[in-house]
């Protein structure tokens, strides 16, 4: 017997199709599993098979594109602006880019594409060991100095917690500070410190034998190290003035010291979310034999007590911030889990029925 689609007809399938298989629920859950086998890091091995060709690429975020510079998120409505800036990712999107940058784009590519064409130009670079030597050089500590953020304001944590922030911020600027300032009197310590540590993988480069695309990457280079070399710096120089005192700053008053911890706070949580490495999303603990590290993705998303694709039907939106929160972090979930997030163990009148046993 076969309903008007030619679908064979299963009282055991939700209609009009549904999931009726029985090895649909492993198997849901299985889509899960080879999806983070490309996670990297914790999550698996990244994929290793293709490789960019940076001397033949063209990017949309190439700042010669000036039309969509202030226009990634500026399609964003309703409860779209997401938890750590996931939901800002739908936001990069062409809509404004102008003529002329949509004929810019045409001929770079023309110009990659031409006989001859390929590593014209290019140093050969390899990028992407340098952007993993900045990742190892400054995320582990960054984060540390993120979570030393969270202390409770006038508890003994605090004194502790600035003390981890001068410890951290020194073990990442020790290689490019002096003490005593060198000949130099044209720049500052604080500009000596930032200017070789933000210039540690690109000075021995000459910009003018770099390809087009590898130009995009030096220069993306240089302001991202900047940026962290810069924050370190601000830090250490507080937390130096609230601990050891080395330079022997005039000491501040504590009475002055929430409102410093507040500024430094809010600067570090603003440097972060700037930085947003996709390697710092992962789950907070190694995950179990029987568990995978599920970051969230579409389809499978954690929503108790909400259909599917729940989160977005309903504005103003049906979850708390807390929820929310919860939502978008990085778990690790076993198959219970998983059913229970999406699947035959939700809560009853979102579930799918049973499939009958083998």
């Amino acid at each position: 017997d076969k309903d008007p689609e030619g679908l064979p007809r299963d009282p055991n399938r939700q209609p009009p199709r549904g999931f009726g298989n029985v090895f649909s629920e492993q198997g849901s859950y299985e889509w899960l599993r080879s999806a983070s086998w490309h996670y990297g890091q914790e999550g698996g091995r990244t994929e290793s098979r293709v490789h960019l060709d940076i001397c033949r690429m063209v990017s949309f975020y190439d700042p010669q594109l000036a039309s969509l510079a202030h226009s990634h998120h500026g399609m964003l409505v309703g409860n779209y602006i997401f938890v750590n800036g996931w939901g800002l990712r739908k936001g990069h999107r062409l809509l404004d880019i102008q003529p002329a940058h949509v004929e810019r784009v045409r001929s770079w590519l023309q110009a990659i594409a031409v006989p001859g064409s390929m590593g014209a130009g290019c140093l050969g670079v390899n990028w992407q060991a340098i952007f993993n030597a900045v990742h190892a050089q400054h995320g582990t500590r960054a984060r540390e100095i993120g979570a030393a953020f969270a202390w409770k304001s006038e508890t003994e944590a605090e004194k502790k917690a600035i003390t981890k922030v001068h410890e951290l911020t020194h073990a990442m600027l020790a290689p490019y500070l002096e003490y005593i300032v060198s000949g130099d009197t044209s720049l500052t310590p604080k500009e000596q410190t930032i200017l070789r540590c933000s210039s540690v993988y690109t000075a021995g480069m000459n910009p003018k034998t770099l390809g087009r695309s590898e130009l995009l990457l030096y220069h993306s280079l240089n302001i991202v190290t900047e940026k962290l070399c810069t924050w370190e710096w601000d830090l250490v120089e507080w937390s130096e003035n609230r601990t050891s005192n080395y330079w022997g700053d005039k000491p501040k008053s504590p009475t002055q010291l929430r409102q410093e911890i507040n500024r430094y706070r809010q600067l570090t949580y603003e440097t972060l979310s700037w930085i947003g490495w996709d390697l710092w999303t992962r789950c907070d603990r190694q995950c179990k034999y029987d568990e995978i590290c599920a970051i969230p993705t579409w389809p499978v998303i954690y929503a108790p007590g909400l259909p599917q694709g729940g989160i977005y039907s309903a504005n103003p939106p049906k979850l708390s911030e807390k929820e929310m929160f919860e939502f978008w972090r990085p778990k690790c979930i076993n198959r219970t889990d998983f059913d229970r997030s999406g699947g035959r163990g939700r809560d009853p009148i979102h579930q799918f029925p049973d499939v009958p046993p083998y």
